[in-house]
């Protein structure tokens, strides 16, 4: 859950707050399949639902502006192929290695959000259908003590790949004492 609060600066209106919320449920299920050698097949189903909504005001124009629906319902369907290894240094302490990559569907099941300016309704809603793509992974030493971790994907409209789609990444360290 997140709630926003904006100060809007206009050199036609001054200063203004705007004040918002949302929130995402999600539930999700996979089961994974050992193929030997450390490696594993794991198809996901999961099932999001999401909503924002803000403040209505009015614009210096005098027009109202409010939202019309904020709802998203998105699934997923994915199968991962992982990798996981783990091994004993001379110093008796363990490492361990995890490495995946994963292919993604997406659909969103609502339109998008509408939000009316005085009695003119704007729709704006991304493709139903996605398809993504990611790799990732973990490696733990010292007894899990330190771990290195990242991810890259990609996804995008299975119609319009070259009109909508995203990238992200994620590099991180972690360490427990």
């Amino acid at each position: 859950m997140t709630w926003f609060d904006s100060d809007i600066t206009s050199t036609t209106e001054g200063r203004k707050g705007n004040d918002g919320h949302g929130y995402v449920l999600s539930a999700e299920t996979g089961d994974r399949y050992q193929l030997g050698n450390g490696f594993s097949l794991t198809p996901q189903v999961q099932l999001f639902y999401s909503r924002v909504d803000f403040d209505s005001f009015t614009d210096p124009f005098g027009a109202r502006v409010s939202l019309n629906d904020g709802n998203s319902l998105r699934g997923r369907f994915g199968v991962s192929l992982d990798h996981e290894a783990q091994w004993v240094a001379n110093d008796g302490t363990k490492s361990r290695s995890h490495v995946y990559g994963i292919a993604n569907l997406y659909n969103e099941f609502l339109d998008g959000s509408k939000i009316n300016v005085d009695s003119v309704r704007f729709a704006t809603r991304d493709e139903h259908l996605w398809a993504g793509l990611g790799i990732g992974g973990t490696y733990e030493c010292a007894n899990g003590a330190y771990a290195l971790y990242g991810n890259a994907n990609i996804a995008g409209s299975v119609e319009h790949m070259s009109d909508s789609y995203a990238f992200g990444s994620t590099l991180g360290f972690r360490a427990r004492w």
